[in-house]
């Protein structure tokens, strides 16, 4: 990259690799922010991505048309390796809710509950959440493995006990 180019990852990876590449890009007077990615496939089809950023802002701004054709909502979370440190917290958050939604609908069919239903009226109530509504598609969903490793790591590091998460994990 030439001198003022500005690097966007946009994958899910550690927080902490973005911050190392770009202490080595900026020796090369080239910038790294983090822009994560969220809401799935369909909304990266129709270009309402949620972005969570993290970098200096002449870097996001100079980006800004780029991730506004990508997201419909885009959020400078601080210093590069915010972004991923949002998607991290996403990430365990959504996984939380398709564990609850899976274990709340095993439970509804095993008491002879109407399913659709059921759904309908959780997305109406104070259990709604995106995983439940999202619930029938017919895309795979990937398990969380990776998601959850980041997650405890820095919780770890944080010093922080998270036993909800390391339950999740297992």
């Amino acid at each position: 990259a030439k001198p003022g180019y500005v690097i966007t990852i946009c994958s899910t990876i550690e927080p902490n690799t973005p911050v190392a590449l770009a202490e080595i890009a900026r020796k090369q007077d080239v910038e790294v922010v983090d822009a994560t990615m969220c809401l799935g496939e369909p909304a990266a089809e129709d270009g309402t991505l949620l972005l969570m950023c993290g970098g200096v802002d002449w870097a996001l701004d100079r980006i800004q048309p780029a991730l506004e054709v990508l997201g419909a909502n885009i959020f400078r979370l601080g210093d590069v390796g915010a972004g991923q440190v949002g998607k991290m917290l996403n990430n365990y958050l959504l996984w939380s809710c398709v564990v609850a939604n899976y274990e709340a609908m095993r439970l509804g069919a095993r008491l002879g509950v109407d399913l659709e239903p059921l759904r309908q009226a959780l997305l109406l109530s104070s259990g709604a959440n995106w995983a439940l509504d999202t619930w029938l598609r017919s895309r795979p969903m990937p398990w969380a493995e990776d998601d959850m490793r980041i997650v405890m790591q820095y919780a770890d590091q944080a010093k922080l006990p998270m036993p909800a998460a390391g339950l999740l994990r297992e």
